[in-house]
């Protein structure tokens, strides 16, 4: 289980959450832009420091702000995948994902799992977005990810993709036995793949009920 309490201050607000997720389960963050959402999984994934609290994963801790505790990202075991990918151009499909994980074994099971096996020598700048995502995926867990951290990895993509990339990431997850942490600024798709759904307003959790997909953020404050 991955539990999660922490403060940063930011300009203009300060961050202050708690949260918890489950192994196998999917906690989705969402909120307007500027509401700390990257910052809460980069603090998490190590890339970022608290300025308090504690973050632990099955009861290892991470970060202590109390005990003075910041284990280095390099060794948290987090699969992490951003809004542009990153994905090293130079290479193909097949070296990318391999970049993380030398078991070409593995890099074979994952690009067959993610349904891009037939694109294993292919370059990346010849793949569409949706492929690229699924690139970027399969990187992010070649390495077998003790946490799966997704920073609105399907918000660039067309809908008829990223309702497909959903569908695909809810099977997914079925044969994952890791937590996993969404953040997205659509409230529908947060509630499409999140077991549980934390909104934030500000750095904080908001009221409910969360706005719908029509309704503005601005009715959500933080409590």
């Amino acid at each position: 289980m991955l539990s999660v309490t922490l403060a940063k201050e930011m300009a203009g607000f300060v961050i202050d959450v708690s949260f918890s997720c489950a192994n196998g389960a999917l906690i989705a963050l969402t909120g307007p832009s500027g509401s700390g959402k990257t910052t809460i999984i980069r603090q998490i994934a190590g890339l970022d420091r608290p300025d308090t609290g504690r973050i632990a994963l099955n009861n290892e801790t991470w970060f202590d702000g109390s005990g003075k505790k910041n284990l280095p990202a390099r060794k948290r075991g987090v699969g992490y995948v951003c809004q542009d990918y990153s994905l090293f151009p130079h290479l193909n499909v097949a070296a990318n994902v391999g970049f993380a994980c030398r078991d070409r074994e593995r890099v074979t099971e994952l690009l067959h799992l993610l349904g891009i096996g037939h694109l294993r020598d292919r370059s990346v700048a010849r793949l569409s977005g949706g492929e690229r995502q699924r690139v970027a995926l399969a990187q992010a867990l070649a390495a077998k990810p003790r946490l799966l951290l997704l920073d609105e990895p399907f918000s660039a993509l067309d809908p008829a993709t990223r309702q497909r990339l959903q569908d695909e990431l809810l099977a997914l997850k079925k044969n994952l036995a890791i937590p996993m942490v969404f953040v997205t600024h659509d409230p529908t798709e947060a509630a499409k793949l999140g077991d549980t759904h934390l909104a934030l307003a500000r750095g904080r959790r908001a009221e409910s009920p969360c706005p719908s997909a029509t309704e503005p953020w601005a009715a959500c404050q933080p409590i």
